[in-house]
């Protein structure tokens, strides 16, 4: 059957409208594909300006139960004190000496962070040792026992039967544990005998 003139007439303008709508589909589909690389681009943009170092907080002593009774009084101490520490070392313990005496005291162990040779790694290890209220120092309020948490390698040396050597091995056992916890921590003292812990047994303590 033959179509009318009006009949080819409406399926003409169909096509013409559907070929129309697919154009601005198509249209709109590109603007929006440019609007969204645009934005990328912003973003990547932005992303490169932005710094990517991750903020540091300040340090802060590392919590050890809230106990400061075993630590070493920083305010108390001595230079032979403070040079026995881990990763002290003399000239840094002569120069808390010297801030101590210029300050008055030590009153917050962030106070180590301004004095020059001072890094955090540093300072995360002193901290584990250092107090700057109640504490102990080498010998504790004049007792015979010396604390071998605290004691220099000199003050060691001078213990019945321990001589140079011997000093610098515990000193190095008691860095390498962070502390002793008992006196049972000295039998890993390489040249240490049975002997010759029990001849200064009792004038020692770690606590």
């Amino acid at each position: 059957m033959a179509l009318t003139r009006l009949e080819k007439l409406t399926f003409t303008l169909l096509a013409i409208g559907i070929v129309i709508g697919g154009c601005l589909i198509f249209i709109k589909i590109q603007a929006n594909n440019s609007k969204n690389r645009a934005a990328l681009d912003d973003i990547q943009k932005i992303s490169a300006l932005t710094p990517r170092n991750v903020i540091e907080k300040d340090v802060d002593p590392p919590d050890l139960g809230g106990d400061d009774s075993a630590k070493l009084n920083i305010n108390k101490a001595t230079l032979a004190d403070l040079d026995s520490l881990e990763g002290m070392g003399r000239a840094f313990a002569q120069r808390i000496i010297d801030y101590r005496k210029e300050k008055g005291e030590v009153k917050d162990l962030n106070e180590l962070l301004t004095l020059k040779g001072m890094t955090k790694k540093k300072y995360l290890t002193l901290s584990r040792f250092l107090s700057v209220k109640g504490g102990k120092s080498g010998r504790e309020g004049g007792s015979l026992k010396l604390n071998l948490n605290f004691a220099s390698e000199e003050e060691i040396e001078k213990l019945p039967g321990i001589g140079k050597t011997l000093a610098h091995a515990i000193v190095e056992i008691r860095n390498q544990q962070g502390t002793f916890h008992s006196i049972e921590n000295l039998r890993d003292v390489p040249g240490l005998s049975e002997e010759k812990l029990n001849r200064f047994v009792n004038l020692i303590s770690v606590k």
